[in-house]
């Protein structure tokens, strides 16, 4: 029998990346597992601290969403002005 978790089912729904439990990691405190998982996309230390006091782990996921369609948006202009 496969366990399917995901934040939005009841069933098994703390295995999800998006539950709420604080860990701490890399001398900080994040608020759930993907809070960390999103702001690691990043290298710029100001957006991974928004990324990790996003009220919740799917507005951290929208924030890094959002900014990489932003990034890919910047690339490919660059790319067809040259």
């Amino acid at each position: 029998m496969a366990i399917r978790f995901r934040s939005n089912s009841e069933a098994y729904s703390e295995f999800s990346n998006f539950w709420p439990s604080a860990i701490e990691l890399d001398g900080l405190v994040w608020p759930s597992v993907e809070h960390y998982y999103q702001a690691q996309k990043f290298l710029n230390p100001a957006f991974q601290e928004k990324i990790r006091n996003a009220k919740s782990a799917a507005r951290a996921k929208g924030l890094s969403k959002k900014k990489r369609a932003s990034q890919d948006a910047q690339i490919g202009k660059s790319s067809v002005s040259s």
